[in-house]
């Protein structure tokens, strides 16, 4: 099974969110350059050798975006950028993704459910070290020998 690094997600039609109304909205709108909550529902999904998805598990997070840009249709572009340290790994997250006003929960707040184009992409900024990736795969190598090779 492989495991998929990212998700792509695509949202079409523009239905508000149920929790909100117009008039709350017009108040407080975001605008561009304002900072923003993403709150993030990710899934892991699987793919088998048959072609299968599983799901696997989900993380709940948050993450402060900003508003890139507004288009003409009035579509906003956000964009977040993270690196928090995780099991002696820095991880760098990036999200990106298009949304309408109407879309934000009252406190400049939206679900990644709302987003339109969105991106989440996740690696480790940690440099690997050749010399140690070299000995540990030398250090594998005679273990396998001394497995396979009888020792008079």
């Amino acid at each position: 099974m492989h495991e998929l690094n990212q998700y792509h997600g695509h949202r079409t039609g523009r239905n508000p969110p149920s929790n909100t109304t117009s008039s709350s909205l017009e108040s407080k709108s975001p605008k561009l350059n304002d900072i923003v909550t993403v709150c993030v529902n990710e899934q892991t999904r699987y793919v088998s050798e048959t072609g299968e998805v599983t799901i696997g598990g989900s993380l709940n997070y948050k993450l402060r975006a900003r508003i890139e840009a507004i288009r003409p249709d009035g579509k906003l572009e956000l964009k977040a950028h993270q690196v928090a340290r995780i099991d002696d790994q820095d991880m760098e997250t990036v999200l990106t993704g298009t949304a309408f006003p109407e879309d934000f929960l009252t406190n400049n707040t939206i679900l990644s459910e709302r987003l339109a184009e969105l991106s989440i992409s996740r690696r480790s900024t940690q440099a690997i070290d050749r010399r140690s990736v070299f000995d540990h795969c030398v250090s594998w190598h005679l273990i396998i020998a001394q497995k396979l090779l009888p020792i008079f």
